[in-house]
């Protein structure tokens, strides 16, 4: 039997960013940055985004919200993530999270990816230029 799992975040606008970065600091809600520095506020073309993810119970078609992020589960379906090319959140401390990282990203640090990807993103560059 495998790991199921559901993807319950993708890509999402600065302020929906910017909304969960208040929750945050201020309601105590998930891990989130402002806008503009989150992988989750650019696609695939831009050269890189973000996927939150959740174990999923099929039995009960329902998330497992009592399993523990960073959990043996958790680690299993990040590992296959980066099987298939993206960078697991718990390398970092946020789990349950996948990141997708263009090859130009090589070498270069978070601060710096972002950065580039707002760069392109404002300025409407090709992201592969």
């Amino acid at each position: 039997m495998g790991t199921p799992f559901r993807i319950t975040s993708g890509i999402r606008s600065y302020s929906e960013s910017d909304q969960l970065y208040h929750d945050h600091i201020y309601n105590g809600g998930p891990q989130a940055v402002p806008g503009g520095y989150s992988f989750h506020n650019f696609d695939e073309s831009f050269g890189g985004c973000a996927y939150d993810f959740t174990l999923w119970d099929e039995t009960r078609n329902a998330p497992l919200w009592d399993s523990v992020p960073g959990g043996p589960n958790y680690v299993t379906v990040a590992k296959l993530g980066e099987v298939g090319g993206m960078y697991a959140g718990f390398r970092f401390g946020d789990e349950p999270h996948l990141e997708y990282h263009a090859p130009w990203t090589a070498g270069l640090s978070e601060g710096q990816i972002t950065a580039e990807l707002r760069r392109r993103h404002d300025q409407g560059i090709d992201p592969v230029a």
